[in-house]
């Protein structure tokens, strides 16, 4: 399936729960136990494991086709938010809330991590975070798995500059 704002629009919305799921719900409108909570940089969603389980495939499909700076074992390893709005071709396929959309599906499947922690956003530049496309996936729905990696990128200076401790969230 092509990489269009169009595309990815249809298939985040697919992903989602629906208004009757969440109505029902002990504590209405709230996602359920068994949600794939994930916290974007415009938004946090709430996604059906099963209908982000059938979407892995084109997800993954579309992240390929993002700029090869995005993926981790690219000698850049993550790029910025800002440049998700093209295609390896440089061609625009869509602005920053379809972005958005695209790399909170790609957490969803296990396959996109931010490169910092969210605090630490506000001092990249524009202000926007840096992500990238992993090699393997992982549990998005388990804590920590986002920060491993940022080890790797994190000095100890860093670390003292940002007050990092090893019990920080994730986010």
């Amino acid at each position: 399936m092509e990489l269009t704002y169009e595309n990815v629009d249809k298939v985040f919305k697919q992903c989602m729960y629906t208004n009757d799921e969440i109505q029902h719900l002990e504590v209405p409108n709230t996602p359920p136990e068994d949600a794939i909570k994930i916290r974007g940089t415009m938004a946090g969603v709430a996604f059906h494991p099963k209908r982000v389980e059938r979407a892995k495939e084109v997800v993954t499909e579309w992240l390929m086709q993002l700029h090869p700076g995005f993926l981790e074992t690219s000698t850049e390893e993550g790029l910025s938010f800002l440049q998700g709005c093209q295609t390896q071709a440089g061609e625009q396929w869509g602005e920053h809330y379809s972005i958005d959309q695209l790399f909170n599906l790609g957490m969803a499947i296990g396959r996109v991590k931010p490169m910092f922690p969210r605090f630490m956003w506000t001092k990249l530049p524009g202000g926007m975070p840096y992500y990238f496309i992993t090699t393997e996936e992982f549990d998005p729905t388990v804590k920590g798995e986002f920060s491993k990696h940022m080890e790797k990128y994190l000095t100890p200076a860093m670390k003292r500059a940002f007050g990092v401790k090893e019990d920080d969230p994730d986010d």
